[in-house]
C-alpha cells in the first residue's frame, strides 16, 4: 500500500468540480484542476483501490457501470454517487503519471509525506487527524512507487543555483519542482531541477521542452564550484551540458565561470559547442581583462581562403567594396550588418575547413542577412553555384 498524506483537509467538491485548482502554497506544481481526477481514473483502470482519509473519515473510490446515448459507459463513484468523470478519464496517462500527479497533489499542502506500508492497519491506523490520506492498493502503483527515483527527486541536491538545483548523476529527465518535467533530447552530465517558473502541459510536462538546456545554462553560467564548471564545459556535445549555443542563453556569468573556460580554453580542453561562450559572452570576457576570443586571428593559409572568397564573389558581380569579414568561433550561420564605413560580415571559424566556394556562401549569406533579404542561404546557393538548392538541402535550411 502507497500513502499520500498532508496537513490540510481535502474539500471533496475537488472531486466534482471541474477546472478548479485551490491550493495552500503560493507556488503550486498545479493549477489546471484536472490531475487529481485523472489519477484517480487511472489507478483504478489498473485494478487498484483508492481510498481517501480526512482526518478519521474514510471515502472509498470506486466504479459505476452505466450508460451516455445508448453507449456502455464507467462512471467513477465516491461512496456510490457518480462524478462527472468516467474510468477513461486521462486515458493516456500511465501508473506513474498517476503517481505523479498524487505525489504533487501532496507536496503543493502543508506537512507532505509519501510512504510505503504494509497492508495492515490493525496495529496502527494510517490516518492522522487533521490530515489528507489517500491510501492506493495495486500492482500498478507499487511499480510505480519502485520506480520513483526516476519519477520524483527525494534526495537533497548537490547544488542550489538560481533558478535551478544540481544533483549528481546522468539523467534522461529534467525536473521541475522535485517532479519529471520532460525527457531530455540528450542525456545530462548531472540531475537537473529547476526551481524558477516553468509552464506546464495539463499533464505536468514543460510546455516549452526546447528551452529546456538554455534554462539550465541560465542557471550553470552563475556555478562557483570549479570542478562542475569544468565537467559542463568539457562535455560532448552527446550531453545536453555540451550541446548548448550560448547565443541563446542570458544572464551573467561568474568568475569562477569566466575564469575556467579561460583555463580550458587555453589548454585546448573545450567541448561540445562551449566556444560559443566566448562570442555570445564577450563584452563579459573583456570586461573582466580578458581577450576578445571570439574573434579569431587566421593564419596566413585561412586568410588566403577568405580572400579567395571574397575574390570569388566580385568575379560573380557581387558588390564588396567596403566589406569586412570577421572569423568568430560561434558554432552559428553567418551574420553581417551594416557600420558607418563598412558591411562586416561574420562567418563561423569551422567553415574555413570547406571549400572556397562554401566560404564564399557563408560571406554572401551574410551580405544578404545585412540587406535584409528573405530566403538569403537559396539566393546564395544560387549567386555561387549557378544552380538553386536540392530539396535535400532546402529541407537542411535553418528557416
Amino acid at each position: 500500500m502507497i500513502v499520500f498524506q498532508n496537513g490540510d483537509l481535502l474539500d471533496l467538491d475537488m472531486l466534482r468540480v471541474m477546472g478548479v485548482s485551490v491550493k495552500s502554497t503560493s507556488t503550486p506544481i498545479g493549477y489546471f484542476g484536472t490531475g487529481l481526477k485523472y489519477a484517480c481514473a487511472v489507478l483504478l483502470r489498473e485494478g487498484c483501490s483508492v481510498e481517501i482519509y480526512l482526518g478519521s473519515e474514510l471515502h472509498q473510490l470506486g466504479v459505476e457501470e452505466g450508460a451516455l446515448r445508448g453507449e456502455p459507459q464507467k462512471f467513477v463513484t465516491l461512496d456510490g454517487e457518480r462524478l462527472p468523470f468516467v474510468l477513461n478519464y486521462g486515458r493516456d496517462w500511465t501508473p506513474e503519471q498517476a503517481f505523479r500527479e498524487l505525489w504533487s497533489n501532496t507536496h503543493d499542502e502543508p506537512d507532505p509525506a509519501v510512504f510505503a506500508c504494509d497492508d495492515d492497519q490493525g496495529v496502527q491506523p494510517i490516518w492522522i487527524e487533521g490530515h489528507t490520506t489517500v491510501a492506493v492498493r495495486g500492482d500498478a502503483i507499487e511499480r510505480a512507487w519502485n520506480a520513483r527515483e526516476s519519477i520524483v527527486l527525494t534526495s537533497e541536491p548537490r547544488l542550489a543555483l538560481s533558478g535551478a538545483e544540481l544533483r549528481d548523476g546522468e539523467s534522461k529527465y529534467v525536473f521541475y519542482q522535485g517532479m519529471r518535467a520532460g525527457e531530455l533530447r540528450r542525456p545530462s552530465l548531472f540531475t537537473w531541477n529547476l526551481t524558477s517558473w516553468q509552464k506546464l502541459t495539463e499533464d505536468r510536462t514543460l510546455a516549452y521542452s526546447w528551452t529546456t538546456s538554455q534554462t539550465c545554462a541560465e542557471a550553470w553560467i552563475g556555478c562557483e564550484d570549479p570542478e562542475i564548471v569544468e565537467k559542463i564545459l568539457t562535455a560532448s556535445e552527446s550531453y545536453m551540458e555540451g550541446d548548448v549555443d550560448y547565443a541563446g542563453v542570458s544572464g551573467e556569468i561568474s568568475q569562477t565561470f569566466a575564469e575556467t573556460a579561460e583555463r580550458l580554453r587555453s589548454e585546448n580542453r573545450l567541448g561540445g559547442r562551449s566556444r560559443t561562450l566566448f562570442g555570445a559572452y564577450r563584452d563579459q570576457f573583456v570586461s573582466r581583462g580578458y581577450r576578445d576570443r571570439s574573434v579569431v586571428e587566421l593564419t596566413t593559409l585561412e586568410q588566403q581562403k577568405v580572400d579567395s572568397a571574397v575574390a570569388l564573389l566580385a568575379r560573380r558581380g557581387v558588390l564588396v567594396a567596403g566589406l569586412v569579414v570577421q572569423v568568430r568561433v560561434e558554432h552559428a550561420d553567418a551574420t553581417g550588418r551594416r557600420g558607418d564605413d563598412a558591411l562586416v560580415v561574420t562567418i563561423d571559424y569551422e567553415i574555413l575547413e570547406e571549400t572556397v566556394e562554401d566560404v564564399a556562401v557563408e560571406i554572401l549569406l551574410g551580405l544578404a542577412m545585412a540587406a535584409g533579404w528573405h530566403s538569403a542561404r537559396q539566393l546564395a546557393h544560387l549567386i555561387v553555384t549557378g544552380a538553386f538548392p536540392t530539396e535535400k538541402q532546402i529541407d537542411e535550411l535553418p528557416f
